[in-house]
Order: C-alpha cells, then sequence, then structure tokens
C-alpha cells in the first residue's frame, strides 16, 4: 500500500477539517482507503448505480465500470498498476458539500503522469460517478528495476525507500525476512514483461 506518510507531506492536500456532512465522511473514507490500496474499503463509497468511467489521454482508450463489481475491478487493476508510490502526489482535493469532489494527482514511477477525478455524490454520500482523465504510459519493465540501488534485486525506489524508513528499528531477524520476501516479490514480478499496465482498465 501507500505510506501513510504521505498524508502529512506537502505533495498531499489536506481534507478540510471543518467540513462536515456526508460528503466529507465518504471522502475520508475514500482517502484511507485509497491510501491503505484496500478494495473493501473504498467499495463502501459505491453503489449498484455507480459508474466510473476512465479516460487515458496518452492512447485515447476509454472504458466504463459499472456497479459494484466494475469498480471492484477497476481498483484492483488501479492498485496492482502501481507498483511504485515513491512519487506520489495529490495537490488538490476540491470537497464540496454540495455533491462533489474535485481530484488531481500523479505517480510518474508507475506511469501516471497526471490524473483527475471528478466524483458525483449522492444525497448518502456515496459516489454516482466518477470521471478519471489520465495520462498513463507504460513504465519501463519491472525487470530493469533490479539491478538498481545498492540492494540489488530490491533496488527498486519504493522498496529501498521503505528499508531506509525501517531498518534502523528492524531487528536483524526482521529485516532478514524483509529483505528475502521483497526479493521474492519482485522477482516474481520480474517474470512479467513489464509492470501491469492501467491498460488492465482500458482495454
Amino acid at each position: 500500500g501507500i505510506n501513510a506518510e504521505y498524508m502529512g507531506a506537502t505533495r498531499w492536500a489536506q481534507v478540510s477539517t471543518t467540513g462536515k456532512g456526508p460528503v466529507h465522511s465518504a471522502w475520508k473514507n475514500h482517502l484511507s482507503a485509497f491510501v491503505a490500496q484496500d478494495v473493501d474499503k473504498i467499495l463502501k463509497d459505491y453503489t449498484d448505480q455507480s459508474v466510473i468511467t476512465v479516460f487515458n489521454q496518452a492512447d485515447g482508450k476509454e472504458k466504463v465500470f459499472n456497479g459494484l463489481s466494475g469498480v471492484k475491478k477497476c481498483f484492483a487493476g488501479l492498485f496492482k498498476s502501481l507498483f511504485d508510490t515513491s512519487d506520489l502526489a495529490a495537490p488538490v482535493q476540491d470537497v464540496r458539500e454540495g455533491g462533489s469532489v474535485f481530484l488531481i494527482w500523479s505517480a510518474g514511477k508507475s506511469g501516471y503522469k497526471r490524473a483527475t477525478d471528478t466524483f458525483i455524490f449522492d444525497a448518502d454520500g456515496k459516489i454516482l460517478r466518477q470521471n478519471v482523465v489520465v495520462h498513463y504510459e507504460a513504465p519501463e519493465p519491472v525487470a530493469k528495476f533490479l539491478d538498481r540501488g545498492p540492494l540489488g534485486a530490491i533496488g527498486a525506489p519504493a522498496s529501498t525507500a521503505w528499508l531506509a524508513g525501517n531498518v534502523a528499528t528492524a531487528s536483524a531477524a526482521t529485516f532478514a525476512l524483509a529483505l528475502g520476501f521483497m526479493a521474492w516479490r519482485f522477482r516474481r514480478v520480474a517474470t512479467a514483461e513489464a509492470a501491469v499496465p492501467h491498460e488492465t482498465l482500458l482495454e
């Protein structure tokens, strides 16, 4: 998932603490679910009447996801494609209790150069429509990341950042386990030709 420390970073806009009502409550749940990459939690913001439309400016492809099953497919694919969130940013979160949210975000290292989301909520704070415009281009194959950095097979940026932040407090045994797991994980990903692309949502 996405490191929760981003919530306090300057590249993350903060949800207004003064706003109250169903839209603000729903948005706080949505954001925390996105940060945790928790599909089940994010589904609580939608209904069977929800529609998500995703358009990729890079290749002109559009995909529509209908109902809870569509929403689940959309976010499962999105979270898989966000394999490196070290540069994830969401500088604009405009939350309106009248029934809308406008979001600008990016995750360039995962291929999302820029993205905007417009959310329309019903009276109960459920998302009826979500229109997403991204500029997504498939990043380098994950295999190319494996030789980067001093940690070799786990030299991908997100992994080294995680290790750097946690090695100081981790025991030798815990560190060894984490090292082995992450090496195994990235080697598995490397068997694919490339990182899971956004085409999983757009084809």
